[in-house]
């Protein structure tokens, strides 16, 4: 066993009056501090040192011990500050106090009394020492150096790694949190209420600006109009004075009417290949004048020409599998890109089964899912998804309809009450509500304050499976489909009318049941009595006597 005393603390006269005895501990601690790393990096060489290895170390005089001189620190030097190693080096020894200084200590320490920071105090020669023991070898101090800087290294990695573990569990809260690694739309930074009103007040006078310069413009060109046409300005602006109607981008529109209606008289006979192009054929629109100087009626009739050439084609059916297949393929790989982007952009999962409808189709049958979207059907319902697309072509060819064979009575009633209660609980958010037809205002647009918007007419507002008329229900179900017909929610404004108008009905005795089918009358007490039937009451007649006497 080793012991080795280094004294740091305290003061000591006698040492420092003694210089030979203080110069040869420090040539010692030299020894001592080169043979310490010779052991770390395993390179015993001769003529370093007096000890050449361990076992020569224990051969001589023992214990043996290593004293620094007193040290007295003036804590008021502000440059002991500047050239004080850094305090973490000894964080481990200080919250460790049975552990020993390593090397690294030593050496600092030793340089601070050689920079001249240090004054040396006398200690009295049988005064007590304020000293670390050192009762371990010298393959202890290397074995708990290596430990130290391994669990540094250790705690430093579990520290940044629960650090990243709660930045990761933390920030879940959306669809992009969750997936940082992916490209992120930036939404736009919303304003405040300052910002707003400055932007209103600037849209505002942008507006105004334009306004007045078109009216300016106008004024200048109605001038121009009447001067060139020999009329008033009051008649111009007359006939200027019109409704303007707003459509859609897609919708029907004049100038692809007109094109319409030229390419069908253009290319109606000729061949494949040989007909005219788009551009070709708005340059003879152009050149055409009859088209150009159309009125009301001849415009209106072709653009209802168009959109029903567009409805026509939309629902009209393939001639043959092979052009139905290559139909659905393109369809279908459109589709599944839409929604492979949808879900990439909003986090949604979505899941799409498609079959053939009869064993002759050429079509094949096939799924499509979002991300892991299939594992719904085998852990909830424990079904694969070929084994769903299975059951269904099976289920399709076995049936194999058509489209008169499927648009049925009873298919259309199935098919406009369940569009119609889906509707209704989708924008009133319960599933145990259904449609009551009979007191539709009370019951709906009283305490819901739901109504609907678009009902077909000539369709009587009661439930579909009362209507056996076949038109009148596929009258009803392309309004649905189409959203023509839908259900909305009333506003404070369309609410407070509708219950004035609902309390003034109730004051004239109605009971709200506008819907219902009328109720029977009760009959008077006396008007269904019968007169007893007996024989000495019942009269015969002419006739009768007649008879009987030819008898």
């Amino acid at each position: 066993m080793y012991d080795f005393d280094f004294s740091g603390c305290g003061t000591s006269e006698d040492s420092m009056q003694n210089g030979a005895q203080h110069q040869s501990e420090l040539t010692m601690l030299g020894d001592f501090r080169s043979l310490y790393s010779q052991r770390q990096s395993g390179d015993f060489g001769t003529g370093h040192s007096q000890y050449q290895t361990w076992d020569g170390l224990s051969q001589t005089s023992a214990p043996f011990s290593f004293t620094f001189p007193p040290l007295n620190i003036n804590w008021d030097d502000p440059t002991l500050y500047a050239q004080l190693p850094p305090l973490n080096n000894f964080l481990e020894a200080t919250d460790n106090p049975g552990q020993c200084h390593t090397e690294n200590d030593i050496s600092q320490l030793e340089n601070l009394q050689v920079a001249g920071h240090m004054t040396q105090d006398s200690q009295p020669a049988n005064g007590p020492a304020q000293h670390h023991a050192i009762s371990q070898p010298p393959e202890s101090l290397a074995q708990w150096h290596t430990e130290h800087v391994q669990g540094n290294t250790n705690t430093q990695d579990a520290l940044v790694g629960a650090a990243t573990g709660l930045a990761s569990d933390a920030n879940n809260s959306s669809w992009a949190a969750r997936n940082p690694n992916r490209p992120i739309i930036e939404p736009r930074v919303p304003l405040n209420p300052a910002q707003k009103a400055r932007q209103r007040k600037e849209s505002e006078e942008a507006l105004h600006s334009s306004i007045r310069q078109l009216l300016a413009e106008q004024a200048q060109r109605m001038n121009e109009i009447a001067l060139e046409h020999g009329v008033s300005v009051e008649k111009v602006k007359k006939l200027m004075g019109g409704t303007k109607h707003y459509t859609a981008s897609r919708s029907a529109q004049l100038e692809n009417a007109l094109m319409h209606a030229k390419a069908e008289e253009v290319n109606k006979d000729l061949p494949w290949g040989a007909k005219y192009t788009p551009g070709e054929i708005r340059q003879m629109v152009k050149d055409n004048r009859n088209m150009q100087n159309l009125t009301e009626e001849e415009k209106k009739e072709l653009v209802d020409k168009l959109s029903e050439h567009r409805a026509l084609r939309n629902m009209s059916v393939r001639a043959t599998n092979m052009v139905a297949m290559r139909d659905v393929q393109s369809t279908l790989d459109t589709i599944f890109k839409m929604l492979d982007g949808l879900a990439v952009r909003t986090g949604i999962y979505a899941c799409l089964f498609t079959s053939r409808g009869h064993v002759y189709d050429t079509t094949q049958a096939t799924w499509f899912g979002t991300n892991n979207i299939m594992d719904f059907w085998e852990d909830v319902l424990q079904v694969e998804a070929n084994e769903i697309i299975w059951k269904l072509e099976q289920w399709a060819c076995m049936i194999g309809r058509n489209i008169d064979e499927c648009e049925t009575v009873q298919n259309m009633q199935r098919v406009c009450t369940r569009l119609l209660n889906s509707g209704l609980r989708t924008l009133a958010k319960r599933r145990d509500i259904r449609i009551n037809y009979t007191n539709f205002d009370t019951a709906i647009k009283e305490k819901l304050s739901i109504d609907i918007k678009g009902w077909p007419e000539g369709v009587v507002f009661q439930s579909p499976t009362s209507v056996n008329d076949l038109p009148a229900l596929l009258k009803l179900r392309g309004a649905l489909k189409d959203g023509s017909c839908h259900w909305f929610r009333m506003t404070p404004h369309q609410r407070d009318e509708f219950h004035a108008l609902l309390d003034a009905c109730h004051k004239r005795g109605e009971k709200g049941k506008e819907n219902a089918p009328p109720r029977k009358r009760a009959r008077a007490p006396g008007s269904s009595a019968q007169a007893p039937k007996s024989a000495e009451f019942i009269d015969s007649s002419e006739e009768e006597e007649s008879s009987e006497d030819k008898v």
